[in-house]
């Protein structure tokens, strides 16, 4: 039981930490770039969604690389 809740206690605390971290870094950059980027997927997904119910058969959206 004890070992149960310490690793509970463990994966919550670094979850919390990553998250703290990546806002952080979010907040060093223009808010309206990172805005653009979050539309941008969900179009990606709509997109996605769309297709598959017209043919059933669609690439999901990809990782984007830095250009």
């Amino acid at each position: 039981m004890n070992k149960t809740l310490g690793c509970c206690c463990f994966l919550y605390n670094k979850t919390l930490n990553e998250r703290i971290e990546t806002y952080e870094l979010l907040k060093e950059v223009d808010a309206v770039v990172l805005q653009r980027a979050r539309r941008n997927l969900k179009s990606a997904y709509s997109n996605f969604y769309q297709s598959l119910k017209k043919s059933g058969n669609a690439g999901v959206p990809r990782y984007k690389a830095k250009q």
